[in-house]
Parts: structure tokens; C-alpha cells; sequence
């Protein structure tokens, strides 16, 4: 060993004499009970090595060192994990307002207009049929929208029908009293 140190602090001195080489040359680093030890090649311009510089932090800087890191990083996964619940909570809300309720008013009017059909022929206040307001301008409202002309479509026809009906209606009483032969 040659030690090339003007002061030398005798407690490392000590300790890194109980330095295993093979093991530190291993798994570059080696720990004792005082100290955490590496190290570093000493090369010349044509990069042969010299020798090493022995490196050595006394082990409870080490091990605050570890613990602070440790701790940054537990709290940074946290902060993750809060964070992705949190965008998870606002993408389900977000989801449940812009994709599902608007596709629950579909469905309802849809419902809404096949119990119309079912209903009473008779009975007039059942027969409106109810549009469906546009709340968004994606596929979603491109549908609703769609479904609107359609209902119109439905709408217009009835109406067609109801004027074929009563002008039959007419024609047929006409022709029970023998107004047409």
C-alpha cells in the first residue's frame, strides 16, 4: 500500500486495512462498520493503469444519505399514485358526462318514443314526440342530431298518415249514408 496523503485521518487509515480487494474490485464498493468504500482507476496519458484511489464516506453519512433518497423517492410514488387517482377520478367523471349520460338521453327517447307508439291510438296528449337537446359537438351530438331528423322524418310522416286517415274516415262515412255510389 502506498499512501500518498499529506494529513491522514488514522480512524479511515485503521478501518481500511480490514478493505477485502477482491470483493471491492467485484462489486465496486465495500462496506465495513465505520465505513462505505470505492474506488477509482488511476491511469496514465496512454490509459494503463496505475493504481486506484481508495474512497471512503463514513457509513452513517451513507446510510442518512440512503434513507433522504429513500424517502424522496416513497414520497414521490405517492404523489404519483395521488396524481394518477386523481386523473383517474376526473377522466371517469369526464366519461360519465360527456359519453354516458348523453347515450342515456338517446336511450330514454328512444324508449320514450316506442311506449308513445304503444300507447292509446286514440289518446293525442301521448303522441308528441320529444327531441333530444345537442349538448356536444362530437359523435356523440352528431347522433343526437341525427336521431332529431329522424324523429322529424317519423313526425312528418304521422302527420301524412293522420290527413290520409281523416280523408278516409270522411270517404267512408260519405259512402255509408250514400253520398257515393
Amino acid at each position: 500500500y502506498v499512501v500518498s496523503q499529506r494529513f491522514i485521518n488514522d480512524s479511515f487509515y485503521d478501518d481500511s486495512l480490514n478493505v477485502n480487494f477482491k470483493e471491492l474490485f467485484a462489486n465496486e464498493y465495500f462496506i465495513t462498520k465505520k465505513y462505505f468504500y470505492t474506488y477509482y482507476e488511476i491511469k496514465d496519458f496512454n490509459e494503463k493503469v496505475l493504481g486506484i484511489a481508495l474512497v471512503g464516506k463514513d457509513i452513517k453519512l451513507v446510510k442518512n444519505s440512503i434513507e433522504e433518497a429513500s424517502s424522496i423517492i416513497v414520497n414521490a410514488l405517492i404523489l404519483l399514485v395521488l396524481g394518477l387517482l386523481a386523473t383517474m377520478v376526473i377522466s371517469i367523471i369526464n366519461l360519465k358526462t360527456s359519453v354516458i349520460a348523453p347515450v342515456l338521453d338517446l336511450k330514454n327517447s328512444i324508449l320514450n318514443l316506442t311506449n308513445t307508439n304503444k300507447g292509446d291510438k286514440g289518446d293525442k296528449s301521448n303522441s308528441e314526440i320529444k327531441k333530444l337537446k345537442s349538448k356536444n359537438n362530437d359523435e356523440i351530438g352528431d347522433v343526437v342530431n341525427s336521431f332529431n331528423t329522424y324523429l322529424d322524418y317519423l313526425d312528418e310522416g304521422l302527420k301524412q298518415d293522420s290527413i290520409v286517415i281523416n280523408e278516409t274516415r270522411k270517404i267512408i262515412e260519405k259512402v255509408n249514408y250514400g253520398l257515393l255510389n
